[in-house]
């Protein structure tokens, strides 16, 4: 699924940062930088269909800086829900 809106807050806050897409979408195979501190962030990510996908204590550099989405990520993505 194309990934219209990533934002990300440090774990357990209760307000999400601003799109780190900026408007662009991130079509499937696709990568894009977002410049974002290491630690453990919650993410919310959502979709072309309108699809949000929320993901909880993520160690976003625990082993190297690259975040890999896949299908299994989020599976409402292509659905138009949202995650419970």
């Amino acid at each position: 699924a194309t990934i219209v809106d990533i934002r990300l807050t440090p774990a357990d806050s209760p307000s999400f940062g601003t799109n780190l897409l900026g408007g662009e979408a991130l079509p499937p195979g696709q990568e894009a930088a977002l410049g974002v501190s290491c630690g453990r962030l919650d993410a919310r990510l959502v979709d072309a269909s309108g699809a949000t996908c929320e993901l909880s204590s993520l160690e976003l550099c625990a082993n190297d800086a690259h975040w890999v989405i896949t299908n299994q990520t989020c599976p409402l993505f292509g659905s138009g829900q949202q995650s419970p």
